[in-house]
């Protein structure tokens, strides 16, 4: 299919052959690093978008800032001018790309403004309203001594200034919006005013890591033998840090030989000491590891716990139950929309502490027989989240609004249309 049948396309109403080849740039203004969520997700859609034919390629903060290794003060400057790096290199080179898939913030321009004529899509990675609500309720959920500096605290707020008016921006001028979660779509039009078209897809996984997960799990009977409560994620106030003391608390007052494994926190054990303030002795802590590792960490944990504040979707949720991991986590959107249809027992209100922890001690003490069912259930809920029928969707969406963009520019004349590199 060349440029002048995808008119004919557009013109008859009809749907993009599905063997349509779209040339992709991905924007993310944060390092290149498998271990974040955002670049997990945006690797695994990767994969699935090349399997499938397409062009995949990657303007990230790695590509903007080479070598970089920046302080955090550096890190949030080079930050704030990402926009404009990544402006720049898609003005050198827009006849290259049909769809630019841009993390919300990191690209606050119109396909006009960056003399594109593709389609801009803004993705949410968790929403920046959301996360922000978060922020400022800190201070008054977790009352706790201001840390730095006057100057610093200054600094970084003008900072986040920047990135909200950037977001801000990214959502009214992007072509179409594309978030993980209903709720996310209904702030954006409720209270942003956002009127642009929004595509609200999950995340999922491919089928041979699900499979993976599965597959090195322990037995039931074995698994509740270890008594080991499994949480992943990095360590912050966001993710439940500050309130992982009382449930620990409350945890060993309820099943005294529970143990814990903290996955992925990308601290030391300083920063928990810190925010525990109690022994780490029954506490195994592992930083940092690589995806493949994860079927293994969680083969012998009996429950997992996500008592998360703010979520886009959850992936540490949806690991845990393709594992076969009963997980409790806050009734919050993401983990409401893994959990809430068929487990909505093991979703608890945020900051709901006694609540929480009780969930997880029942869960530890269930026995074998309830244990091994609803084993089962969360095995069968992670398998309704596939990367494949999410990749696919996606790419659906994108080439519909590619055809309608070209029915709506009739009038422009032939050297400004867009030029598509298709597959026959």
């Amino acid at each position: 299919m060349d440029a002048t049948s995808l008119e004919l396309a557009a013109a008859q109403g009809t749907r993009c052959s599905d063997n349509m080849s779209l040339r992709i740039l991905i924007v993310v203004d944060l390092p290149w690093d498998i271990r974040l969520g955002a670049c997990r997700v945006l690797t695994e859609l990767t994969d699935q978008w090349r399997a499938l034919g397409h062009s995949v390629e990657l303007f990230s903060f790695t590509e903007a800032f080479p070598g970089a290794r920046a302080t955090r003060w550096l890190f949030a400057l080079q930050k704030a001018s990402f926009p404009r790096k990544a402006a720049a290199f898609i003005r050198a080179h827009s006849e290259r790309f049909d769809i630019i898939d841009a993390i919300i913030g990191s690209l606050p321009y119109s396909a006009a403004e960056l003399n594109f004529n593709g389609l801009v899509v803004a993705r949410s990675i968790g929403l920046y309203r959301a996360y922000d609500r978060f922020e400022r309720s800190v201070e008054q959920r977790w009352p706790h001594p201001r840390r730095g500096t006057v100057i610093g605290r200054l600094f970084y707020g003008f900072a986040r200034h920047l990135s909200w008016r950037a977001s801000e921006r990214a959502v009214h001028k992007a072509g179409l919006l594309n978030v993980p979660n209903e709720e996310e779509a209904v702030c954006l039009r409720e209270e942003a005013g956002v009127t642009n078209r929004i595509l609200v897809q999950p995340y999922g996984l491919t089928t041979e890591y699900r499979k993976d997960l599965s597959a090195s799990a322990s037995p039931c009977v074995q698994r509740l033998g270890e008594e080991r409560v499994c949480f992943i994620g990095m360590w912050s106030p966001r993710k439940g840090a500050y309130d992982w003391a009382r449930i620990i608390s409350r945890l060993r007052e309820l099943v005294p030989t529970v143990r814990f494994r903290f996955l992925g926190i990308m601290t030391d054990s300083a920063a928990l000491r810190r925010d525990l303030g109690s022994s780490l002795d029954d506490i195994e802590l592992i930083p940092d590891y690589q995806p493949s590792e994860l079927p293994g960490l969680l083969a012998d944990c009996t429950v997992g716990a996500f008592p998360s504040y703010a979520e886009g979707f959850g992936l540490a949720v949806l690991d845990q139950l393709a594992a076969g991991l009963p997980t409790v986590a806050y009734d919050v959107a993401g983990p409401r929309d893994i959990l809430a249809r068929h487990l909505p027992s093991l979703l608890i209100q945020k900051g709901e502490v006694e609540a929480f922890a009780i969930a997880l001690s029942d869960i530890l003490r269930a026995p074998v027989a309830e244990y091994e069912k609803i084993s089962q259930t969360c095995q069968a809920i992670a398998s309704e989240f596939s990367w494949d029928e999410i990749a696919q969707t996606t790419l659906r969406t994108y080439q519909l609004a590619l055809v309608e963009k070209v029915a709506r520019r009739d009038d422009t004349p032939a050297r400004g249309r867009m030029s598509f590199k298709v597959a026959l």
